[in-house]
Formats: C-alpha cells, sequence, structure tokens
C-alpha cells in the first residue's frame, strides 16, 4: 500500500480489532459464583481474555475474588511462581497453589487482544 496508508493504528482497524475481541469473549461461557454475575462477569471476561489470566483467591474481607495481576518468578518450567495484586484496596503477594491460582486462557499467558503491533 501507499506510504500514507496505514494498515493498522487507525479507526478501521481498532473497529475489527475490537470486534474481534468480543467475539472472542463470547466463545467461552463459564459457571461463575453467584456473587460474580452481572457487572462483575464482564469484568471477568474482560479481564481474562484482555491480560490473558486472572488470579482467583480468598480474603477475609472479600472473600473468594478474581483480580487482575502482576506475574513474578520462574518455577523449573518456566511458569511464574506469584502474583502481584496492586488494587487500591488490597496489595499483596500471592504464591500460586498456595494463596491462590492462576486461570490463564492461553499457554504463553497473553490474552487475546495483545498490545503488541506490528512496526510498520
Amino acid at each position: 500500500p501507499p506510504a500514507h496508508v496505514k494498515a493498522y493504528n487507525n479507526r478501521f482497524y481498532s473497529y475489527w480489532e475490537r470486534a474481534l475481541f468480543q467475539r472472542a469473549c463470547s466463545v467461552f461461557d463459564f459457571t461463575l459464583p453467584e456473587e460474580w454475575q452481572g457487572e462483575i462477569s464482564d469484568f471477568f471476561y474482560w479481564c481474562l481474555f484482555r491480560f490473558g489470566y486472572v488470579m482467583i483467591a480468598y480474603d477475609d474481607k472479600f472473600g473468594t475474588f478474581f483480580q487482575p495481576c502482576s506475574l513474578n518468578g520462574y518455577s523449573f518450567f518456566y511458569a511464574p511462581t506469584e502474583c502481584i495484586l496492586s488494587n487500591p484496596k488490597l496489595q499483596k503477594r500471592y504464591t500460586i497453589h498456595e494463596d491462590c491460582e492462576l486461570l490463564k486462557l492461553t499457554p504463553d499467558y497473553i490474552g487475546a487482544w495483545a498490545t503488541a503491533r506490528p512496526r510498520p
């Protein structure tokens, strides 16, 4: 294409990128706890498909919850060993399989809406 036509980073690209993201989110129907219905389930799907994973843990104040998090550490097989939660209401490090579980969408921990785009 001519140099002045951009194949991405334009309104049309953004439209189809979002449409694909919404279609991917509608493929799976998770059975979520009663407390996670409505807007909370929307947030669950958004986090899982956007980031590629969510952590699930329990806290005395919040009960069983999910949150987006940062991953830290490596196991023998290069899987993350820690989830770092940075929520204004709760900031804590969790050890995966001890303090929390990590639900991931893909084996490489990348969501359906990857932020990396090809460079021109």
